[in-house]
């Protein structure tokens, strides 16, 4: 007997265990290959995202260094005259005060200069009223004070969707975005920091994981400010109730504005926070009140272009509070709320452009561009009420054309 074997060995186990042993020593070969194949896949991965540029290295390199303030004389030059002007009152919070663009930019001065561009029509003048960090149902005295300071013809009510935070429980508030919010974001350790600098694969799957779970934390978040049995939503409800009333009382229209989340994907289908517009949606409705919902608006345009910076502050661009002065202009003459003389007359030497800017578009994709959602609010087509300023032009007439 061998003594390598072992007393008593049986030959017939020793047998079968041989192709065992050959099926662990194959399955520890394919195991090797896949993770020497993986580790080559990554490390290409990794070498490619090096050496190509990432985008969005400075994502402040286009924005204000620094933010100017506007001489209250200065504000509205249409109106030094204080009598016989079309005065409007724009209330709301952070996103109609402007943070994150210069005054000038922010959706209510915008709208004023537009309300202005035609001769032979009362002077307007847009008085701008945000107080950032508030929510509905605490703008309800900046109404009251406004009515009485500015004797408005209408009012403007901004709404963000965060709108129904109930401030008079601020434990509640603070421990909810805690939870569901700043801690899906929360810095990783510092052996975690040092791997994300130093790999750009484990940074970009990091930075994937990290947006999944705080879309899935932020969602968690709406879910509860809409909850009906919420007190931050009732006190919304009841604020749009009064803003209404106080209006009525005063004879003064009120038109609400509703703002969507920015730093989401605002194609029809795709966005998150539909159910918190239709929540907003029965509140205008058992309210009796006309309202402009600007999602509609925003579909389809690019979250990065609508964000003040992208990933980081998601309070409007310049370009998403000129497109919502747009749509607030339309909404205006669509309800009857301001003469059709103020409709802006459209610049048709420059209509031209966007027939250009289609067929580039289509060239680079090899494919139609996407349809715009909406009334396109002079992007995809003139305003509905937009008279013709010019003649319409020839090819040559078109800027940045040679014949």
């Amino acid at each position: 007997m061998n003594a390598e074997t072992g007393r008593g060995a049986d030959p017939l186990s020793m047998a079968a265990s041989a192709p065992r042993e050959r099926w662990v020593v194959r399955l520890g070969k394919r195991l090797g290959l896949l993770l020497v194949t993986l580790l080559i896949a990554v490390g290409g991965l990794e070498l490619v995202l090096r050496v190509a540029p990432l985008p969005h290295d400075n994502p402040l390199a286009d924005r204000p260094a620094v933010f100017y303030r506007m001489a209250p004389e200065r504000s509205h030059p249409w109106t030094l005259d204080p009598t016989n002007v079309l005065r409007i009152v724009i209330i709301g919070d952070s996103f109609t005060d402007g943070v994150g663009v210069q005054i000038d930019e922010r959706y209510g001065s915008q709208l004023e200069r537009m309300l202005n561009l035609n001769a032979r029509v009362m002077p307007a003048e847009v008085r701008v009223r945000g107080s950032p960090g508030t929510s509905t149902f605490q703008q309800v005295d900046i109404l009251r004070r406004a009515l009485a300071e500015y004797h408005p013809r209408i009012v403007v009510l901004g709404i963000c969707l965060n709108d129904t935070e109930d401030w008079t429980n601020p434990a509640e508030t603070w421990r909810w975005l805690n939870e569901w919010i700043f801690l899906a974001t929360s810095k990783p350790s510092k052996t975690a920091e040092w791997f994300l600098r130093h790999s750009r694969v484990l940074a970009a799957l990091h930075g994937r994981v990290r947006a999944v779970k705080s879309q899935i934390g932020i969602r968690k978040y709406y879910q509860h400010l809409y909850d009906p049995g919420y007190s931050g939503f009732h006190r919304f409800a009841r604020a749009v109730t009064e803003f209404r009333d106080i209006c009525a009382s005063n004879q003064v229209p009120l038109l609400p504005v509703v703002f969507p989340l920015l730093s989401n994907d605002l194609t029809p289908g795709r966005y998150p926070f539909q159910f918190v517009h239709d929540r907003i949606r029965g509140v205008m409705e058992t309210n009796g009140l006309p309202y402009l919902d600007l999602l509609a608006v925003y579909a389809e345009t690019s979250p990065e272009r609508m964000q003040a910076v992208p990933g980081i502050d998601p309070h409007p661009s310049e370009v998403a509070h000129h497109i919502a002065a747009e749509a607030i202009l339309e909404a205006l003459l669509d309800q009857n709320l301001i003469p059709k003389a103020y409709a802006p007359k459209v610049y048709t030497s420059m209509q031209g452009l966007r027939g250009i800017w289609e067929r580039k578009i289509r060239a680079l994709n090899h494919a139609e561009p996407p349809p715009v959602h909406g009334n396109g609010n002079g992007r995809a087509r003139p305003p509905t009420h937009a008279p013709a300023g010019d003649a319409p032009p020839s090819q040559s007439d078109l800027p940045g054309q040679q014949n």
